[in-house]
């Protein structure tokens, strides 16, 4: 599969851009359109509402919301623990500064569709990298 840079190098006598890269890599490489829905889940994310906390709804999980609760842990713990994506992980091998990078596009949009639908519960998403593992995160937490 070729890079966006190695593709705009190779046509640079062409007025390309970031659209035309996709093109081209629909068209000659063999990626299935579940790709691009499977991301659209990270852009135009679903949430909802538990006990007056927000959760990304494809990574909540009831069984493990109950064993939090039955374990005592308080609401912002709950939160932040069952809404934690770890982005170097689902992306491997992406540059710590990209998936900062790609983590803030989901945060950005995270917080705006929670701005718009859920402005009453007083929450945010929230990029966090780990500087001792180079690990990149995104969470939602309970504003301070």
């Amino acid at each position: 599969m070729f890079s966006k840079s190695e593709f705009m190098e190779a046509n640079k006598d062409k007025k390309l851009n970031t659209l035309d890269y996709l093109h081209a890599l629909f068209k000659f490489e063999d990626i299935h359109n579940d790709l691009l829905n499977s991301l659209g889940i990270l852009f135009n994310p679903e949430f909802i509402i538990r006990d007056n906390k927000l959760f990304f709804e494809e990574v909540f999980n009831e069984s493990k919301y109950c064993d939090f609760i039955s374990e005592g842990r308080d609401d912002k713990e709950i939160q932040y623990w069952m809404n934690l994506i770890e982005i170097t992980s689902i992306f491997e091998g992406m540059e710590v500064k990209e998936a900062k990078k790609f983590g803030s596009s989901i945060v950005e949009v995270w917080n705006d569709r929670i701005a718009t639908r859920y402005s009453k519960m007083n929450v945010n998403a929230s990029l966090i990298h780990d500087q001792i593992t180079n690990e990149v995160f995104v969470t939602i937490n309970f504003s301070d």
